[in-house]
């Protein structure tokens, strides 16, 4: 790691919400599990594959919007900002790690729904995955941090 204490503490600041948000999703399928053990499942029909089909495509919507948005925070290119907002290029490190989770929170939240109505917790496990997978891809690094500072010309 390089000595520039402010990019180091947004970068921990960040691994903390980072681990949090993840922690928040291990501690949704612990309530889950339990709380699913006390019912009886639903029987599948036509219904619940459809609702599972409905949850998965907006999960995976939102895994997909996870590296737009992404994207567009980094490149600051875009008309969304108003003038000022996240011009400041830590906020804009920052941002790219909080909003894409945010959304990797999505599948999730979903999976969640799904198993606390149908009363079965492996309806939890894909969207997991899926939650996982961004997760991990979003996961600040800081070596990727100093270089994207780099190439846009920002002082370290």
């Amino acid at each position: 790691m390089s000595d520039h204490p402010q990019l180091k503490m947004v970068y921990q600041q960040s691994l903390i919400i980072a681990l949090a948000m993840i922690i928040g999703c291990v501690l949704f399928g612990i309530m889950v599990t339990i709380l699913s053990l006390k019912g009886t499942a639903i029987e599948p029909n036509s219904q619940t594959g459809s609702f599972r089909l409905i949850a998965g495509v907006l999960g995976l919507s939102a895994l997909a919007a996870s590296f737009m948005v992404k994207n567009i925070i980094l490149s600051g290119s875009s008309n969304i900002f108003q003038p000022g907002f996240m011009k400041d290029p830590f906020s804009r490190l920052k941002m790219s790690v909080i909003i894409p989770f945010a959304l990797c929170e999505g599948p999730v939240i979903f999976g969640l729904v799904i198993a606390f109505i149908l009363k079965n917790p492996w309806d939890l496990i894909l969207p997991s995955l899926i939650g996982c997978i961004g997760f991990f891809s979003h996961f600040p690094k800081y070596q990727e941090w100093e270089e994207w500072m780099k190439s846009n010309k920002h002082i370290l």
